[in-house]
């Protein structure tokens, strides 16, 4: 597993982490029956995916909420929304680039101005925006006629896959654009 992932590109601590202990606390789950004296616990597989989503999804919120230090973030996505909280207004900016893009994504990062500062924005758009993109995927997969099962691994997959890590650290709005790809599929 490790030589395919450092053949492909992916080699990266975090990732690796997701993956191992998730591999481990199955098989500690499987070879080991946890009993509390008359009560057996059962944990079904559906759970233990849900938290291994969970913990991914912390870790995320954690870099969110740490103010970030990507020149393009700082310059680009965060700059317009400060403009527009500043002035308290949609008006063209033509001293950053990327103002006459469409500005969906920039005006949730206005929001999260609006309701607390640059830290709020970033949550906003990155971490909030990539669990609406789960929630997404799980009610695609489901409409399609997968069991929750699958739907729950394809979260893992898309969830904890490296770019999504890189961009749940940053303020860059790729998250809010795929929620909204996501919506058009449903």
């Amino acid at each position: 597993l490790l030589t395919i992932f450092g053949f492909i590109g992916v080699l990266n601590a975090v990732i690796i982490k997701a993956i191992v202990f998730p591999i481990f606390i199955l098989f500690i789950l499987k070879t080991v029956k946890f009993r509390l004296k008359k009560f057996e616990i059962k944990i079904s597989y559906n759970l233990i995916l849900a938290a291994i989503i969970a913990i991914i999804s912390f870790l995320y919120m954690a870099t969110a909420l740490a103010p970030t230090f990507d020149g393009d973030s700082l310059f680009g996505y965060l700059g317009i929304p400060r403009e527009y909280f500043l002035y308290e207004k949609i008006l063209p900016i033509d001293y950053f680039y990327g103002s006459n893009f469409p500005q969906f994504g920039q005006l949730i990062t206005t929001l999260g101005f609006i309701m607390g500062g640059q830290i709020v924005g970033q949550l906003l758009i990155t971490w909030a925006m990539g669990v609406l993109c789960m929630i997404t995927l799980y009610c695609i997969s489901i409409k399609i006629g997968c069991s929750s099962r699958a739907g729950l691994i394809s979260i893992i997959i898309w969830y904890s896959s490296q770019s999504i890590a890189f961009l749940s650290q940053s303020a860059k709005i790729d998250l809010s654009w795929a929620f909204f790809d996501l919506l058009g599929l449903f």
